[in-house]
């Protein structure tokens, strides 16, 4: 047996069977024989109208095409997109009238003939190009590009634009079909899609400046949650600043929404990000930034001044000397006065140089704010420990500027001071300093100069005069000298301890508006405190 084009054979049946395409046989009388062969070649269809990528603006279209087979195609077969295949109309010539989408609409095919064998299916994209007029509109001062409105677009193509603001306005938001809180808008068309530019009067304009600030854990100021903030605004909200916690100071931008809000991720090497959250008040009202800040295990309250905008004429400029008290208990912490001599310029930026009463030197240099605040941090021991807290200036008589600090320094081992740390708590306090003319620095001239602390056991008192020149006399058998510098308020000298050639340094400021100096002095393994003030 030998299959036609197309087929194969199969086998024989009737009075043989056999799968033997070669059949011997010895002819009987009336012998019936039937060689069977199955079809076996698929049939083949096309489309050829429209073409593939057609871009088709009636969303009515008739899809045509050829089918053929060895023996003849009983049925063509259609299929618009995800849905069921359909018979189409006519088979070597066939048809199907489609109802496309707007957008790409995929089309398959495929022909069956008479034994069931399937065609390999064949597929084109055919594109409903539907086209609809776009609305923008504008309120408030602004402009947007590229400018789309009344213009016909393609629904469900991408598009995008971006609004500017005009002068003295800033961007709110898109609303209407698409809504957006960015400048810039991405968006696909839609069938009669309006869309709302929104610029609304620059908010930020009042609070342009700089800011400075402090923030800690309401709950109890610790050194890795505590710190120093800074932010420079300009003037459509966008921003850029800095923290500085636990000696490490990142660097950040951002930008406020028109309701003066900021959510922004610090990255940092090595250490978990941090959390900013602000909120700023840009009515001019309180000049405040307020917010938190976070590294998912602690959150601390974060509030930052604005700080003085003018070159000159701040209310506080002039010098001023300033006392950090002794701790009472000298076990906790030292019982020394720190001291520091500040400078406000007339720009309102502050230089602190002083002396903690451990022997720490520190300095800062920061802008007051406009309401008299001061933001007080210090980075101290490598990062480990810090002090920190607000320091208020004031009109009061007794003291300019006073602020409560938190102090905290950590344990180390061998060092000469206070190796078990401590956390302290001091109420800072200063005053104006005004270099003498002609006049005595204090309101006495018999005075005396009170050493306490510091190993020393009991009090040293010595009796002194302060002449006409500021200039400090001892009038006691201990031998002690004792040097005042009338230009910025500072003393230095020296005394021997009783019953010994051991000379002790010491060193300090004067506050005038308390007819007083604190200073300090270091024994063994403790500060002590030097006051200097009239005799009893």
């Amino acid at each position: 047996a030998v299959p036609g084009y197309g087929f194969i054979f199969t086998n024989w049946t009737g009075d043989i069977a056999t799968n033997r395409a070669l059949l011997t046989f010895a002819m009987r009388s009336n012998m019936v024989l039937r060689a069977n062969f199955m079809d076996v070649m698929k049939p083949v269809v096309s489309i050829t109208s429209p073409l593939a990528n057609a871009r088709l603006t009636n969303g009515t279209v008739t899809l045509q095409g050829h089918a053929s087979d060895n023996k003849g195609v009983v049925q063509v077969l259609y299929q618009l997109g995800n849905g069921p295949f359909q018979l189409a109309t006519g088979t070597t010539n066939w048809s199907a009238l489609l109802s496309l989408v707007p957008g790409p609409n995929l089309v398959r095919v495929k022909s069956v003939d008479a034994a069931g064998n399937e065609s390999l299916p064949v597929s084109e994209t055919l594109t409903y190009v539907v086209l609809s007029r776009l609305t923008v509109n504008i309120t408030g001062s602004g402009t947007v590009t590229p400018n789309l409105n009344g213009q016909l677009l393609e629904v469900g193509e991408p598009f995008s634009m971006t609004a500017a603001p005009g002068v003295g306005f800033v961007f709110s938001n898109w609303i209407g079909g698409v809504t957006a809180a960015t400048p810039q808008l991405p968006f696909r068309m839609q069938s009669n899609l309006v869309l709302f530019a929104q610029f609304v009067p620059n908010p930020f304009i009042p609070a342009i400046g700089n800011y400075n600030g402090l923030f800690y854990e309401t709950n109890g100021v610790l050194n890795e949650s505590s710190g120093f903030f800074r932010l420079t605004l300009a003037d459509h909200g966008a921003f850029s600043g800095a923290v500085t916690l636990a000696g490490i100071t990142t660097p950040f931008t951002g930008q406020f929404d028109v309701a003066g809000k900021a959510q922004e991720r610090i990255a940092r090497l090595g250490l978990s990000a941090l959390d900013l959250s602000l909120q700023l008040d840009s009515t001019d009202g309180t000049r405040q930034i307020i917010g938190t800040l976070s590294d998912g295990a602690w959150v601390a309250e974060l509030l930052a001044d604005r700080a003085w905008s003018q070159s000159t004429d701040h209310p506080y400029y002039g010098y001023y000397t300033l006392v950090i008290p002794a701790e009472p208990d000298a076990e906790i912490g030292p019982a020394g006065f720190g001291h520091a001599t500040v400078m406000v310029d007339a720009a309102g930026n502050i230089s602190l140089l002083g002396k903690l009463a451990d022997g720490q030197m520190v300095g800062q240099t920061v802008a007051i704010s406009e309401k008299g605040q001061w933001p007080l941090y210090l980075s101290l021991y490598g990062g480990k420990g810090s002090i920190l807290g607000w320091i208020t200036f004031t009109e009061r008589s007794a003291d300019n500027l006073n602020g409560l600090l938190s102090w905290i320094k950590p344990s180390v081992a061998g060092a000469a001071y206070y190796p078990a740390g401590f956390t302290n708590e001091t109420e800072a306090a200063g005053a104006m300093y005004v270099p003498p003319a002609t006049n005595r620095i204090f309101n006495f001239s018999a005075g005396q100069v009170v050493f306490s602390g510091g190993n020393l056991g009991q009090p040293l008192t010595n009796s002194v005069i302060l002449d006409p020149l500021n200039r400090v006399i001892n009038l006691s058998s201990n031998p002690m000298v004792f040097a005042i510098n009338p230009a910025n308020g500072t003393f230095t000298g020296n005394f021997r301890l009783p019953g010994t050639s051991v000379l002790k340094s010491f060193d300090g400021v004067l506050v005038p508006s308390q007819q007083t100096g604190f200073g300090l002095f270091f024994g063994t393994n403790q500060s002590g405190a030097v006051r200097f003030e009239a005799a009893p």
